[in-house]
């Protein structure tokens, strides 16, 4: 099944669709609101040396071998993520996170972000004062004169740590792309289900219409008329069983007489009433 098919699905289940993302927008809301803000501070360090009122002035600064600022900036920054300046701003007080990027211009952008307001500028300050102090120490071990050394400036000195939303933001984000992926596959998954009974059903209505489920029943035909004689049982009369109490009688066979016989009976009875009349 496409995205197409799915939105098309989603869009047939409405009403599975429109309550699971009301409930989805409730849980971003109330997860997004137990987030705490972040604050944030952003500023930039520049690295710079100091102007050069001769030319006796100018060569001494151009001695310096981190007059190339651009070059300083980037070792400065290399020199910010290594363990023992981040311990160095820790122990300073700066427990918040922060990023340092070399913008290729002799700028160091700081970009510092905590849940505490206070400890947000702290960090930030603490990052400045650090890179301060290293390089001036790599430029004392060089035996290079203070007014000739090369500096970093912090160029806009925050004051106060701004509120970000990113982290209610992400939040809200992840829990609304997961309630739309759960409302989607819940409608799919009625769909697919509502499919699969129709199709049991169709099923089961075609099994019963065809010619194979009636062929062990006994064939439907016109009834038998009904014979308006009504058989009575055979009975043996000849040896019906007595009652109690009442004699017997068998009822024997009558059978005719041979016609030969009678026929003679006949003759003979007719010779002695002629016999009579004659005497």
């Amino acid at each position: 099944m496409d995205l197409l098919a799915i939105f098309q699905v989603a869009l047939r289940r409405w009403v599975i669709l429109v309550p699971a993302l009301v409930g989805s927008a409730i849980v971003c809301w109330i997860l997004a609101s137990t987030v705490s803000p972040t604050y944030e501070v952003d500023g930039a360090l520049k690295v710079s040396y100091p102007f050069a009122a001769t030319a006796d002035q100018a060569a001494r600064l151009q001695s310096n071998p981190y007059y190339d600022i651009a070059a300083t900036a980037l070792v400065l920054g290399q020199l910010a993520k290594s363990p023992d300046v981040s311990a160095a701003i820790t122990s300073s007080g700066g427990t918040a996170k922060y990023q340092i990027d070399d913008t290729g211009k002799a700028v160091l952008a700081v970009t510092v972000t905590d849940p505490n307001r206070r400890n947000t500028l702290t960090t930030y300050r603490a990052i400045a004062s650090e890179l301060a102090k290293r390089l001036d120490e790599l430029q004392a071990q060089k035996d290079i004169p203070g007014p000739f050394r090369v500096t970093v400036d912090d160029v806009v000195q925050p004051q106060d740590a701004s509120v970000s939303h990113s982290s209610q933001l992400k939040t809200a984000l992840a829990v609304g792309a997961l309630g739309l992926i759960l409302s989607l596959t819940a409608c799919v998954v009625v769909e697919l289900r509502s499919r699969k009974r129709s199709a049991n059903r169709g099923d089961k209505s075609a099994a019963d219409h065809s010619p194979d489920s009636h062929r062990d029943e006994p064939p439907v035909g016109p009834l038998p008329e009904e014979s308006d004689r009504v058989d009575s049982p055979d009975r043996d009369f000849g040896t019906a069983e007595p009652r109690p109490g009442e004699e017997t009688a068998r009822l024997l066979p009558v059978t005719a007489p041979p016609k030969q016989e009678h026929d003679d009976r006949d003759k003979t009875d007719l010779g002695g009433v002629l016999g009579r009349l004659r005497r």
